[in-house]
């Protein structure tokens, strides 16, 4: 039987060969352009357009950093803000969430009495409108209040959809501030639809070396909420059978040799991807590089001899060599047999030796006995 050994020179018997074998994974992830946006106008004004402005103080509904407010009387009965550009719409339902404050001017803490007047939440694909009204406030529905009061509203634009909030106040009576603070805007993922078309297996390493793993991922992403994902395996590439808790996008496959395939799953529709035969690698192509100690020019391994194994080294550096290329020149040590080990050093002086066999040819030099 034909083993493989690798030699090492080291500086002190208690120094040892550590060989590892690393295998770095990405796996590919789905990323939704949902619109995520939030403003509490503590900076600046947000970029808003409109005759809304920016103050700060106390009586913002936080009690400090900033808010956008309007004087509206009857010299100046109407007031609007837009928002920029808040994002493109996936097709999912947009909730937004605002704090707003009636309160009399100008001190801007005693809440002012209905009728005051109303306010629209609008949105819009253009900054210029049309306009949506998807919310009016006003006294029947406003409470007389000296503090802010949060609101939520949602919405499902098309998907594909620029998105552009505006918030259009009119005046009925008094002299008030109507205040805007604390503008989120989210949106959630739409439910998935139609048939999946996961495409092709993908992997992060094939072949795979022994006691290694790879990631397996989807040539395509299902996009959407809703989706299932069921993991399968085969020996023969007909009979699959469902891995127990694979049920997400990616998968870490450790049985090799196999086959794997994903059944993927939107709303009653399923569809498998193409499957891949993950192999195994050959123990050969699966040795990292050693380390070793540099204690100066003149210290390698300069003579091996083991059975069939007659080799001289010709550098002093890197000082180690990997016969694995040449077959011939890896000995066949027969069990139970005794074969005699010679190392020659390339100085006088005092060195010390050790030597690991991989019996198991898992490109492995740390295991028990090894």
């Amino acid at each position: 039987m034909t083993h493989h050994f690798k030699f090492n020179q080291i500086k002190s018997v208690s120094q040892k060969i550590i060989m590892l074998v690393l295998i770095f994974f990405t796996g590919l992830s789905t990323t939704y352009a949902q619109i995520n946006y939030s403003q509490n106008f503590d900076v600046n004004d947000g970029s808003y357009s409109g005759n809304f402005s920016r103050f700060t103080g106390s009586t913002t509904c936080t009690g400090s950093g900033g808010a956008m407010r309007r004087n509206l009387y009857a010299g100046a009965s109407t007031g609007n803000m837009i928002s920029p550009l808040l994002g493109v719409s996936t097709g999912g339902s947009i909730t937004i969430i605002y704090n707003y404050k009636v309160a009399n001017w100008s001190a801007n803490t005693i809440g002012t009495s209905n009728p005051w007047g109303s306010f629209n939440v609008q949105w819009s694909s253009s900054s210029s409108g049309p306009w949506n009204t998807l919310e009016t406030v006003d006294q029947s529905n406003h409470i007389v209040l000296a503090s802010c009061i949060a609101r939520t509203v949602s919405f499902t634009p098309p998907s594909g959809t620029n998105v552009y909030l505006k918030f259009d106040a009119f005046y009925t009576s008094g002299d008030f501030y109507l205040n805007f603070d604390n503008i989120t805007v989210t949106e959630s993922a739409p439910v998935c639809s139609g048939l999946p078309t996961p495409g092709n297996t993908l992997s992060t390493a094939n072949p795979v070396c022994a006691n290694s793993s790879c990631t397996l991922s989807l040539q395509n992403a299902t996009s959407g909420t809703g989706v299932t994902y069921q993991w399968q395996k085969s020996t023969d590439g007909t009979n699959w059978i469902n891995i127990a808790g694979a049920t997400n996008p990616t998968h870490t496959a450790i049985e090799i040799p196999m086959e794997y395939k994903c059944i993927v799953g939107c709303a009653g529709n399923m569809a498998s991807s193409n499957p891949i035969l993950i192999s195994a690698n050959s123990f050969l192509n699966c040795y990292c590089i050693p380390t070793y100690a540099n204690g100066g020019a003149t210290e390698g391994i300069a003579h091996v001899i083991l059975g069939t194994l007659n080799q001289t080294s010709t550098s002093n550096s890197p000082w180690y060599t990997d016969y694995s290329a040449t077959q011939n020149a890896i000995p066949d040590l027969a069990r139970n047999s005794t074969t005699i080990l010679s190392i020659t050093f390339g100085s006088d002086y005092t060195q010390y030796h050790g030597v690991w066999f991989d019996w198991n040819h898992d490109a492995d030099f740390n295991d028990a006995g090894e």
